[in-house]
């Protein structure tokens, strides 16, 4: 087995460094004078340009029998857009850095994906990597909140890219033979269409609910301290619940695995909408972090093995159908607030997670 210590750590950096620029960004927005609309534009902007370049290099990864020039090219220029950040100034040259964050950046986690599944038990390496993504995550928002000032942070984050670049000259890689037929996208969609599709009936479930959760909990008495605390509950339980999907996927349990992800996310979300207070989220918090590792591990796996000769293609179609679902879960999230309430969204977001449980029994 091929070493994949090297992925691993370009990995989690690259989460890392993606969520601290991410994470406050509506707040930079609010301070540069940009209307909430605007806000919103800009975070549909970086969602739209992951959807077209996760499916763009994991194609072209596929094609060329190569992940590590994507991996090193997507850590280098990705390095150099979040350096970009410091000179956000209106709304015109923000929408424009983060839509390219998001198209560099995309070039990144799926070969790399598709790299740690290169061996013949591949199921506990895809979970590891994914648990180290999920601990990015956790180290982008507590790093942050702690750094604090704007500057620093994007400088910070291009810093940790660069670092990734670094160690990804490192992965070692036996070439594989270049693909002699046409990996069409078309064909690679089709084998998964019921996995994509009640993928995306629950990213949308969930984004109907992300974009105006902390004001939820904001409602139900949380202060920012606990609404952080709330976040990481979910991120550190991810990182526990992706290691133990990959071992049990290796006895081909993948579509279980989606299943019961989908039906925690569902029990989930109805909690949300009982819950009177902030602490009674806490545990739900912990479920959704199984709800997440079970159903992003097992729906790796699933396309894997239904695409072993398009790995990077299948799975990076899955990385478009979560930005394509946070695009309109977003939008949707909007409306239902506005003219109901917080609330309203994660009983909306209970409803469509069971459409999607629905949908997943034809995997």
């Amino acid at each position: 087995m091929e070493d994949t210590r090297c992925a691993y750590a370009v990995f989690f950096l690259s989460r890392t460094s993606e969520m601290m620029a991410l994470l406050f960004i509506p707040l930079l927005g609010l301070e540069l004078g940009l209307s909430l609309w605007e806000v919103g534009i800009i975070v549909a902007s970086y969602q739209l340009a992951n959807l077209i370049s996760h499916t763009l290099f994991g194609w072209a990864s596929d094609k060329v029998g190569r992940r590590k020039p994507f991996v090193v090219a997507g850590c280098l220029a990705s390095s150099a857009i979040f350096w970009a950040h410091l000179a956000i100034s209106d709304f015109s040259s923000m929408l424009a850095i983060r839509f390219g964050a998001g198209l560099a950046i995309g070039a990144v986690f799926y070969p790399l994906i598709a790299y740690a599944s290169s061996s013949q038990r591949f199921e506990k390496p895809v979970g590891l990597l994914s648990s180290m993504g999920s601990l990015g995550w956790l180290a982008g928002d507590v790093a942050a909140g702690a750094i604090g000032r704007y500057d620093l942070i994007f400088e910070a984050s291009a810093a940790l890219l660069l670092l990734a670049s670094a160690l990804s000259l490192f992965i070692k890689e036996s070439p594989a033979p270049r693909s002699h037929r046409t990996a069409r996208v078309q064909e690679v969609f089709r084998r998964g269409r019921w996995l994509y599709t009640s993928y995306f009936l629950r990213h949308l479930a969930a984004y109907n609910i992300w974009a105006v959760f902390p004001i939820y909990l904001s409602m139900l008495g949380a202060s920012k301290l606990w609404i952080g605390i709330l976040y990481a509950l979910n991120m550190g339980a991810q990182v526990l619940a992706m290691n133990i999907a990959g071992f049990l996927a290796e006895g081909g349990g993948e579509k279980r695995l989606v299943r019961a992800g989908i039906l925690l996310s569902a029990a989930v979300f109805t909690t949300y909408w009982l819950s009177q207070s902030y602490l009674q989220v806490a545990p739900a918090q912990v479920l959704l972090g199984f709800a997440w590792g079970f159903l992003y591990v097992g729906s790796l796996i699933y396309l894997i093995r239904r695409s072993p000769e398009e790995r990077a293609t299948a799975t990076g179609i899955l990385g478009s159908t979560i930005s394509a679902a946070a695009v309109f879960g977003s939008f949707l999230s909007g409306a239902v607030a506005e003219v109901f309430s917080p609330r309203e969204n994660t009983l909306l977001g209970a409803f469509i997670a069971l459409l999607a449980l629905i949908t997943s029994l034809q995997i």
